[in-house]
């Protein structure tokens, strides 16, 4: 791939680091870090202490006064290392620490950093890179690098209290939601709500790993992207933002020619522009089999600094494609793409040890109205989100409101036990960060059902022939549905001989009939029912005959429906 571009930067760091004769705690090393041009102190830098061989014997964070304390350091010669993001890197010279401690201060200065592009390219087994570029880019990658350090740093050190919310769906090819999805939510203390797969499994077996008959497909996690195994296997390169990432500054890595055959992941990292701060990650799978090559299985993994200095991964999702196995004409094996899976999470809230609230996510609502098939208001409708098990129900105004939800896409499903009519289909309801969609819920009609229904079983309406919606539930007090329930529809017509004459006779009945069966909501679609004449319907459940009723569809009418309570017929 072919780039072009610079770099800029500005002046290196100016520091003052002293040894402090003040009364210091045995063998503390304190660092207090301000940053140019104002001398403010500087929270979230990443302070290291490392040997003269640069061996890292402990990392902290700084705090909102801008000071990091790394305590019970034994005595002897270190240096110290200070990273934050948008300034300059900051290494000091050996000094000594004795039982008196040491102290410095540090004073960063900002970085200023211009992108139009570069020329790389992966070779077989390595990465080929004009030495003008390199000097760009690594200035570039340290900016990312510094953030996914601190990320790493906060997996391992920081534990705080995650509220998150575990997401599955499935998609069709286009994108749009289809089939099952559920949502989960769940608190625990933990130092990250995100982990990967340890860096060498990974680059050793694969991104994406054959699960028996499915594949597994694995995101990469910070440890992993700044490990020397990912370092060493991948080339980087600076990537033009597209419009959606317009304001963005993109550091881009593929592998290298040598590992074609390994499953592996191709990306970019975006940086803001202005702060410099890492915000996200998105990839793709490449060197996948030929039956998923080129499907577009990816993924994205966000990134945000907190208020106390840490990052943390908010936000993370996967996308893979669902594959259909079949045979072709001539009996050879076809495998198609049927759509997408996509699972992820997203951190709705993060709390301190102490109950200090370091993130809480703008939470949005979705509010509306049932109508029945009608467009009147319907009262009592059951009303939820594909994917969560919890229910609320419409009020007398036929109005409903769902609280406390993320930002993203829901389906939003209802219905209604005194509505024989079909379950309806979930409204798609896409809801930005703390606000409040409206959405209209529009129970379908019996007409509308019945056209549906059966026209899918290639049965039309006449003047004659018409349709019955039923319901089976039980008659007791919680009005149970009785799936599998079956109804037989019987009518009689008689047969006549001399019709149109005065000898005209009945000279028989020719009995003519349907048997249907309730589905797991206890609902039923009858078609080609006669009109304006009258049928005996019989209701059998467990091989028993509980039921039996006469009903007709009036003139004027095509379609009725009618509830089956078991236990109260004749």
């Amino acid at each position: 791939m072919t780039r072009s571009g610079s770099l800029a930067a500005a002046s290196l760091v100016c520091l003052c680091a002293v040894a402090s004769g003040s009364s210091l705690a045995s063998q503390n090393v304190i660092a207090t870090v301000t940053g140019d041009p104002d001398g403010e102190p500087v929270q979230g830098a990443l302070v290291s202490l490392e040997t003269v061989a640069r061996q890292r014997i402990a990392r902290t964070l700084t705090d909102l006064r801008g000071r990091a304390a790394l305590v019970d350091v034994a005595p002897g010669s270190y240096r110290l290392r200070v990273e934050m993001i948008g300034r300059a890197t900051y290494a000091s010279p050996s000094f000594e620490v004795t039982s008196a401690g040491y102290a410095l201060d540090v004073r960063l200065s900002t970085v200023a950093i211009e992108l139009d592009g570069m020329q790389v390219e992966a070779e077989r087994g390595s990465c080929s890179i004009r030495a003008e570029d390199g000097v760009a880019l690594s200035r570039i990658w340290d900016e990312a690098r510094k953030a996914l350090t601190a990320t790493a740093f906060t997996t391992t050190e920081a534990v705080h209290r995650y509220q998150t919310e575990v997401f599955e769906y499935e998609t069709d090819v286009n994108g749009r939601r289809q089939g099952r999805e559920s949502r989960t939510r769940n608190a625990t203390f933990a130092t990250t709500p995100y982990r990967s797969r340890p860096a060498e499994e990974l680059l050793e077996r694969g991104f994406m790993q054959r699960d028996g008959d499915e594949y597994a497909y694995f995101a990469p996690d910070a440890a992993v992207l700044l490990s020397d195994a990912f370092l060493d296997t991948h080339c980087l390169r600076s990537e033009s933002p597209r419009e959606e990432r317009e304001g963005l500054l993109g550091v881009g890595f593929q592998p290298v020619g040598s590992r074609r055959r390994i499953p592996d992941i191709s990306g970019t990292f975006w940086i803001d522009r202005e702060s410099y701060e890492l915000e996200l990650l998105d990839f793709r799978y490449v060197n996948l089999p030929w039956e998923v090559s080129g499907l577009d299985a990816g993924g994205e993994v966000r990134f945000r600094r907190l208020g106390d200095g840490t990052w943390i991964v908010p936000e993370w999702s996967l996308r893979k494609p669902i594959l259909a196995q079949g045979f072709g004409a001539r009996g050879s094996r076809l495998t198609r793409l049927i759509g997408y899976g996509v699972n992820g999470a997203v951190v709705l809230e993060v709390t301190e040890a102490d109950g200090g609230k370091l993130l809480q996510a703008e939470l949005g609502s979705i509010d509306g109205m049932v109508l029945d098939g009608e467009g009147e208001p319907l009262a009592g409708a059951r009303v939820g989100l594909v994917g969560s098990n919890q229910s609320i129900f419409s009020n007398g105004e036929g109005r409903f409101r769902i609280d406390g939800l993320a930002e993203g896409v829901y389906r939003v499903r209802f219905d209604h036990d005194g509505v024989i009519g079909r379950r309806p289909d979930p409204i798609a309801v896409e809801l930005a960060a703390g606000s409040v969609a409206s959405t209209l819920l529009r129970m379908p009609s019996l007409e509308e059902t019945a056209t549906e229904g059966c026209a899918a079983e290639d049965v039309s309406f006449t003047e004659d022939a018409g349709a019955l919606l039923g319901r089976v539930i039980s008659g007791g007090q919680t009005r149970n549905p009785v799936p599998g329930a079956r109804v037989n529809l019987v009518w009689e017509f008689a047969r006549m001989s001399g019709v149109g004459s005065q000898a005209a006779r009945i000279t028989g009945v020719r009995r003519e009939g349907i048997t249907v069966v309730a589905d797991r909501d206890g609902r039923f679609l009858a078609c080609g029912v006669p009109v304006n004449h009258l049928f005996t319907a019989t209701l059998i459940v467990d091989g028993q005959q509980v039921l039996v009723e006469d009903l007709r569809i009036p003139i004027g009418r095509r379609v009725i429906d009618h509830m089956f309570l078991v236990g109260s017929g004749r």
